[in-house]
């Protein structure tokens, strides 16, 4: 995974990948709202934390689309 993502990228001088943050942002904002809504008494998932991770993702997400409109 670090040879696709922005680690790989950055270690040898050039850009991150639009695709990997895109892909990255949104899916794990997919799964933390999915597991937000599917939660049970016994799997408590907090909504601070839930938008905690929606932040991060919106992060990944901007850069995502900066770096292909760039």
């Amino acid at each position: 995974m670090i040879l696709l993502g922005p680690v790989g990228e950055a270690a040898q001088g050039g850009h991150g990948n639009p695709f990997f943050d895109l892909i990255a942002g949104f899916l794990v904002l997919a799964l933390t709202w999915v597991g937000y809504a599917k939660r049970t008494p016994r799997k408590e998932v907090s909504l601070w934390i839930s938008i905690a991770i929606s932040a991060i993702c919106g992060v990944f997400i901007y850069f995502g689309i900066a770096e292909l409109l760039r």
